[in-house]
């Protein structure tokens, strides 16, 4: 089941930094705005209900990854429509109504941080906000 390498994948990843739960996953408050990843903006589950971030992972894959930065209980990631195709991320998570992939894109958004030779997530020049007005799309 979906849960149960979600949970295997946990486990590989605990010793990571922002390995999900890490010490910010049930703060009922936001961190510090100079600790987010993707400053100004920052995206994180609800704290205290009954959803939970399965694993983030690239749309193209099945294999839930750890991105720098970000944990499946604080930060979550925010694509800017300029990742090429494939490699956009999403977010599958679960309620107990509901079990999806959100792909979240916000016009703009700085990109997310790697290492100086990581292959994370690949950009290019063109985005696919252009020649629209939107400025989110949510998925």
């Amino acid at each position: 089941s979906i849960l149960k390498m979600a949970r295997e994948k946990e486990m590989a990843l605990s010793d990571q930094p922002h390995a999900y739960p890490c010490k910010d996953t049930y703060r009922a408050l936001p961190s510090n705005p100079s600790e987010w990843p993707q400053r100004p903006i920052m995206v994180r589950p609800s704290p205290k209900t009954d959803t939970k971030i399965i694993g983030i992972r690239r749309s193209n894959e099945a294999e839930y990854r750890h991105f720098p930065g970000f944990c499946a209980g604080c930060f979550l990631p925010i694509n800017n429509g300029r990742e090429r195709e494939g490699n956009s991320v999403v977010i599958d998570f679960e309620s107990t109504r509901f079990v999806g992939t959100m792909l979240l894109r916000i016009k703009q958004a700085p990109q997310a941080p790697q290492p100086d030779d990581s292959t994370l997530i690949r950009y290019q020049e063109g985005s696919y906000f252009d020649g629209k007005k939107r400025k989110f799309q949510v998925l």
